[in-house]
């Protein structure tokens, strides 16, 4: 089993194996956004030997990319970042891979299709249970709020998201 969730894992698996087939070293630097945003990160990587950074959801709350931006540090962010790290972040588009897995099923002949939706009150969460919404509505089929489930305490959502 993994340190992160499965998804960091493969995200770290595919950073890990195109360093290696381009012979760039790689370290791995783990922080609290609040400490990276207190310090000076541009000389905490620099004392490390790093010449650019990965970030993998990275808080919208970050404060230190404003210091990586003005020191033009290279860096890219892979799913989530604020505003002042854009356009350098790397994201799937949410809504149409979703409504995609959803249309699949329906295509299966499935009708009652639930979502569980382990990200809903970030960005992606809205996204992915946008798209899952679209399908549905797309194919005719009433959207079910028994059928949409939290990942904090897996009861049904509330009826008022899907207006």
């Amino acid at each position: 089993k993994g340190l992160f969730s499965a998804y960091v894992d493969s995200v770290l698996d595919g950073v890990w194996n195109y360093c290696v087939d381009n012979d760039i070293e790689l370290s791995l630097y783990g922080e609290q956004a609040a400490e990276l945003s207190r310090c000076d990160l541009v000389r905490v990587l620099g004392r490390r030997g790093v010449n650019a950074a990965v970030f993998l959801n990275a808080s919208r709350s970050s404060g230190y990319f404003a210091a990586l931006n003005d020191q033009n540090f290279p860096y890219c962010c892979v799913m989530t970042a604020p505003d002042e790290a854009r356009p350098w972040i790397i994201q799937p588009d949410s809504v149409a891979l979703s409504r995609k897995a959803t249309e699949y099923l329906i295509e299966l002949g499935h009708c009652r299709i639930a979502l569980l939706d382990s990200l809903e009150t970030r960005d992606i969460g809205k996204q992915r249970r946008r798209g899952y919404l679209e399908a549905l509505q797309s194919a005719g089929i009433a959207a079910d709020p028994t059928l949409v489930f939290s990942h904090s305490n897996c009861d049904a959502a509330p009826a008022d998201d899907f207006d």
